[in-house]
């Protein structure tokens, strides 16, 4: 099993001493364990799931990303960025908030092919992928129905509204293999299926329709 331990110390690669250990313990305590992380060093690239580990937060490799190296998930760290996590007091969900590209610090080409995607993304609540903000949950099953596959990444992000949050990106731009990407939907749709029974009750929203939601995803 491998295990990257997140921490500040000065021996950690360069990716994770630029994330305060602050940061990843304040957003575990609202639900970034639940949720897939991926770090791209200089070495071998991780991606998996934020757990606690002899008192220590560490990155457990879910083995989705062997044989990938981190030039080719590059594109992963800017033009597939989609948005940010942070944590927010007072809302009327629980966990994380998720925040589009118009509430993040981005540099984004608005005359972009993914900009303007995302611009027309939108869900039955007329909700706007670019200028979401809201539940990361709701948020993901958003992407989900629009094909994309989110993951966290150890990237911090400057939020407008002040304020620091953890990007996320869409891993259908990293330059992986087909296989790749359908054992990473995979994976998540497993996550998102666990996570949103806590929005069924929430939402008051019954479990079939959640079902036969997730039941249509399909790689590609």
């Amino acid at each position: 099993m491998r295990l990257l331990t997140i921490s500040t110390r000065p021996s950690q690669a360069s990716g994770l001493r630029m994330v305060k250990k602050a940061l990843i313990n304040e957003f575990f305590q609202f639900g970034l364990g639940n949720l897939l992380v991926m770090h791209c060093g200089d070495s071998s690239p991780v991606l998996g799931q934020v757990v606690q580990d002899n008192g220590r937060l560490t990155l457990k490799d879910c083995k989705l990303l062997q044989n990938v190296s981190s030039v080719a998930l590059g594109p992963c760290k800017n033009v597939g960025i989609v948005g940010a996590v942070c944590v927010e007091q007072g809302n009327e969900w629980e966990g994380l908030t998720f925040v589009g590209p118009e509430h993040c610090d981005l540099n984004l080409d608005l005359s972009a092919t993914h900009v303007g995607r995302m611009t027309a993304s939108i869900n039955e609540f007329s909700e706007r992928l670019i200028e979401f903000h809201g539940s990361v949950y709701r948020r993901f099953q958003l992407m989900f129905d629009n094909r994309y596959l989110p993951v966290v990444m150890i990237q911090e992000v400057v939020l407008k509204r002040g304020g620091t949050g953890l990007a996320v990106t869409n891993m259908r731009v990293a330059g992986v293999s087909i296989q790749v990407l359908s054992q990473v939907h995979e994976h998540l749709v497993k996550l998102m299926v666990h996570d949103t029974s806590f929005d069924v009750r929430d939402m008051a929203l019954d479990e079939t329709y959640f079902e036969s939601m997730f039941a249509r995803f399909k790689a590609g």
